[in-house]
């Protein structure tokens, strides 16, 4: 789970409606908020590259949506244009390529790797036990991310609604929790038989 600011390895182990959680653990400080800064030192140096003058992200009106656009246009483009209008230089046309981004985020994308990689370490897992990879958060949809966990783990990572899956884990995991009474039987019939055992 790569969330905005944190990123988070859990191994499970599933048999049939049974969920058992292995282990859980994360880095603090390692998510979308990261890219978003390295997309952020791409535009400054191209600013600069370009005007000659300091980049200034409110000289420039960059607002987070401004940052985030680009990332997200790279992960199905190889390249995008973007146009900051500095209040001292006027506008400012720039063109930002995948390979820049990914040049730019290799540090992120090596750092998660690592908390895999030790993460398996300590629990004793090799990871050619683990059958599959399913990605979860926005920044999953990050081709270079994708790739990483290919390499990383020999296989080709599952996402299906990223930007949902941990909202709806966490309906379920609470209405796993709470008395049954207080459900509907929609809810009931919707958890049905499944059983989570959390570490």
């Amino acid at each position: 789970d790569m969330g905005g600011g944190t990123f988070d390895v859990t191994v499970v182990e599933v048999k049939g409606h049974d969920v058992r959680v292995i282990f859980s653990e994360g880095v603090p400080r390692l998510g979308g908020a990261d890219m978003d800064a390295a997309m952020l030192g791409i535009i400054g140096e191209k600013f600069t590259r370009h005007t000659g003058a300091a980049f200034d992200r409110v000289d420039c009106n960059l607002s987070q949506p401004d940052i985030e656009s680009p990332k997200h246009s790279l992960s199905t483009r190889d390249s995008t244009d973007i146009r900051p209008i500095s209040q001292s230089n006027g506008p400012v046309k720039m063109t930002i390529t995948r390979t820049e981004f990914e040049t730019a985020i290799q540090p992120l994308i090596k750092q998660a790797e690592k908390a895999c990689t030790d993460m398996l370490a300590a629990n004793n897992i090799d990871r050619s036990s683990i059958r599959e990879v399913f990605m979860v958060g926005g920044t999953s949809r990050i081709p270079a991310l994708q790739e990483s966990v290919l390499q990383l783990f020999g296989r080709k990572p599952i996402i299906r609604e990223p930007d949902h899956a941990v909202a709806r884990g966490a309906a379920i995991y609470a209405a796993l929790k709470t008395d049954p009474a207080k459900l509907t039987h929609l809810q009931r019939n919707a958890i049905g038989a499944v059983k989570v055992i959390d570490i």
